[in-house]
């Protein structure tokens, strides 16, 4: 199994602005986007991928675990985000598992992108 972190809340993939001069995503993402491929680069093809999103943890939320993230932005818009980040084309994925969690109160917000090979046995 490899383990990829990239550190930071994690950022959903936002519908493209089309105007008559171009596309354009939002700088945030872009920035997200370019500090992901950066730190994913190095994993090749990925058919086997475990993502886990931890978003920041809300002031009202005192000390505590993990707790379920059930607001926006939706779950599919942070897997595309990822995906998209990949070296590899994402059509080879053929097993997916992601989560959506407020961080604790001892971690930072982050995603953690875990990738599974032939060799590994996979805990789902």
């Amino acid at each position: 199994m490899l383990e990829r972190i990239i550190p930071g809340a994690p950022v959903s993939c936002p519908r493209p602005r089309v105007t008559k001069y171009g596309t354009f995503y939002p700088e945030k993402y872009k920035t997200w986007r370019k500090k992901a491929k950066a730190i994913l680069s190095d994993l090749g093809l990925v058919e086997e991928l475990e993502i886990i999103f931890l978003f920041p943890r809300p002031k009202r939320l005192k000390e505590g675990l993990q707790e379920l993230h059930q607001k926006k932005p939706d779950i599919d818009n942070c897997i595309k985000a990822v995906l998209d980040s990949l070296p590899e084309d994402d059509k080879y994925i053929h097993t997916l598992i992601s989560r959506k969690r407020i961080a604790a109160s001892n971690q930072e917000p982050q995603v953690i992108v875990r990738v599974y090979t032939k060799d590994d046995t996979l805990p789902f």
